[in-house]
């Protein structure tokens, strides 16, 4: 049976996610966040158009039709319960992300495969347990600090996450890049989601948690300026910012980094960080709206 989840249904859903969790930090820490309401007419943040796939009672698939235009599926049967979902919430679809198989079937059961993409990239998906995170020695000697990012960083961190969607997610540079950057930074810092870098006074490097739950992170958004790479700074904002999660009780974090960067997934396995699978991220290069 397919049908529409709606509030109520939050444990159940949270529970069979619960099972999934290294690929399901999106979905349940919007669960989290708002539950399954929709705010008309237009949602907002973390909310979603969600469905569900039950087999004799007990659920078995879900998927999300986010706020953003972003599809999100759970589900080793995903044809149906992502057309619901998208025929639910009645808006296009801008890009697909989730376990590989399960969202290139998706994006197949929508009639999707030939839509132009700005990204479509099979990402290594890796994992870290925080007792096991390696300090680098900089941010141990104090060479390096790391803090939450504060309002006052706002302006600087709008620049440098409107160049990393430029430059890791293949978006177009300007005003509307900037827009968006710009309200993800905020809500970043409203939410303690972000962390600074600092040497000398000066930030050099950012990170945030694009996901998050009371026990495991979802690091997203690692920056560092081009002129300073290569100086173990990534290594170290994404190293601070877990002893941060560490002391507040959460116990293991997930990543998602370039396959074709291979430079980003050493520095990642030099802190601890292990492959743990693949994670599908792809954006449409205009919404698709669903017939």
């Amino acid at each position: 049976m397919i049908r529409a989840l709606s509030p109520g249904d939050e444990d159940a859903v949270d529970a069979f996610l619960a099972t999934r969790a290294d690929t399901s930090m999106f979905l349940r820490s919007n669960l989290r966040a708002v539950g399954l309401g929709w705010s008309a007419p237009g949602g907002a943040t973390f909310e979603g158009h969600w469905v569900g796939r039950s087999v004799e009672g007990s659920l078995c698939g879900v998927a999300c039709h986010a706020w953003n235009g972003m599809l999100m599926a759970q589900d080793d049967q995903p044809d149906e319960v992502v057309r619901t979902a998208v025929r639910a919430s009645g808006r296009p679809v801008i890009g697909i992300v989730g376990p590989v198989a399960m969202s290139r079937a998706a994006r197949a059961a929508l009639g999707l495969d030939d839509a132009a993409t700005n990204l479509d990239s099979d990402e290594v998906l890796m994992r870290l347990e925080l007792d096991r995170l390696i300090v680098p020695r900089a941010l141990q000697e104090g060479a390096v600090t790391c803090r939450a990012a504060e309002p006052r960083d706002a302006a600087l961190l709008a620049a440098w996450r409107h160049d990393y969607h430029v430059e890791a997610l293949h978006e177009a540079p300007g005003d509307a890049t900037l827009a968006i950057a710009t309200r993800s930074i905020a809500t970043g810092i409203e939410r303690a989601r972000l962390h600074v870098l600092e040497r000398d006074g000066a930030i050099v490097a950012t990170t945030g948690f694009n996901a998050a739950l009371p026990d495991i992170v979802q690091i997203g958004g690692v920056w560092t300026p081009p002129a300073l790479r290569q100086r173990g700074y990534a290594q170290a904002v994404v190293a601070g910012s877990l002893l941060d999660a560490r002391s507040r009780g959460v116990t293991r974090a997930v990543l998602f980094a370039d396959p074709h960067h291979p430079s980003s997934t050493l520095a990642y396995r030099r802190i601890g960080f292990a492959d743990a699978g693949s994670y599908l991220l792809l954006t449409f290069r205009a919404p698709q709206t669903i017939s």
